[in-house]
């Protein structure tokens, strides 16, 4: 009996799924009919797999962004101890522990980047999470600005102002 599942095979194997704790019972019988019974309460253990998660304090802006990572991971069968963050960009891979799991990054080239977290519990216990396309860099919009006559020798001198910036939909804010 193994955890539930009865199996007649002399070496049988079983793939547990569901986390929990089984009880394993081994019944041997000889060709007159005796039997013997041995059980082992608790024998498997399968533990939860940890949840991880994070937040970003910004997941859209123009480089160069500075973003920084918050883990929000839990473990239900253990104590967290290693946290290894997939930043993508110029930050690449990185360990983060210690006094502190989160993690920063600054891009600098406009592109989207995945962001992963893969936690490790004080068991072994290892788990992923990949957010696709997270962070939205994006480059700064170009600004061209014409003055008509930059100078001017009888106040009050009043100049215009042009902008040519190609983009639209944009606000404007002149100083």
């Amino acid at each position: 009996d193994l955890g539930g599942v009865p199996v007649n095979q002399e070496c049988p194997s079983r793939i547990f799924g569901i986390p929990g704790t089984y009880d394993i019972c081994l019944t041997v019988e000889d060709d007159q009919g005796n039997s013997e019974t041995l059980c082992r309460n608790g024998l498997i253990r399968v533990l939860n797999l940890p949840q991880p998660d994070f937040s970003a304090d910004d997941v859209t802006g123009c480089v160069p962004m500075t973003v920084e990572y918050r883990d929000q991971s839990v473990s239900s069968d253990g104590t967290i101890t290693t946290w290894l963050w997939g930043l993508g960009g110029p930050c690449g891979t990185v360990l983060g522990g210690g006094a502190s799991p989160d993690a920063t990054c600054t891009y600098a080239i406009p592109d989207s980047y995945n962001i992963s977290l893969t936690i490790t519990d004080d068991n072994g216990c290892t788990n992923t999470i990949t957010k696709t396309d997270y962070i939205q860099a994006s480059a700064r919009p170009p600004v061209d600005v014409q003055v008509n006559t930059g100078f001017g020798c009888d106040p009050p001198f009043q100049a215009s102002f042009t902008n040519n910036s190609p983009l639209t939909n944009v606000n404007f804010n002149w100083d």
